[in-house]
């Protein structure tokens, strides 16, 4: 009885090992570190000689940083990205979902511009109604449309972006949480 068990627990273990080899990410990463182990190799070898060139070293030390440099572009990016999605069947939806979640709703934080500092001389001539109608928009149940827009001094206002600024970081923290 007690090996019936063991050969569950090992078979859902193995399973569970090769589920995560078979990763979008896992499989993503492993074709770039073995493009990077491909060209260290060949530096370590040259390095590890009992008999040293050093013009030779230098050289092979040129050459895999250049190589590796060479891998840090978008075209490779894409490459080892179509590769893994080809090996695993999937593509980098975690990440992607990732973004979406974190930077769907990136436009209704329009109201953020009325904490540049910078340009409050600024607004004193030209107020930025679309970034008061932006915290109205987003925040408005909060706050009195009016008593923002009809003070003359601005403190309302600069109160109410600091609570609306405190609230966007707690929902942050809340969706930082869900990952």
């Amino acid at each position: 009885m007690k090996t019936e068990s063991t050969n569950s627990k090992t078979i859902r273990q193995a399973e569970a090992y090769k589920n995560k080899l078979c990763e979008f990410d896992f499989v993503f990463y492993l074709l770039i570190f073995n493009d990077i182990f491909l060209n260290t190799e060949i530096l370590y070898n040259v390095l590890q000689k009992k008999t040293i060139d050093i013009q030779m070293c230098i050289s092979n030390i040129s050459i895999c940083e250049r190589a590796l440099h060479d891998m840090r572009n978008d075209a490779n990016f894409l490459s080892y990205m179509k590769k893994a999605e080809i090996e695993t069947g999937k593509g980098p939806h975690n990440i992607t979902t990732q973004i979406n979640t974190r930077f769907s709703n990136m436009s209704a934080l329009k109201f953020l511009a009325l904490a540049d500092s910078c340009q409050f001389a600024k607004f004193q001539k030209i107020f930025p109604s679309d970034s008061l109608k932006s915290l109205m928009d987003t925040y408005g149940n909060y706050f009195n449309d009016n008593v923002l827009r009809n003070d003359k001094m601005g403190v309302t206002i600069y109160v109410a972006l600091g609570l609306a600024i405190s609230i966007v970081q707690l929902s942050w923290c809340q969706i930082s949480d869900l990952s």
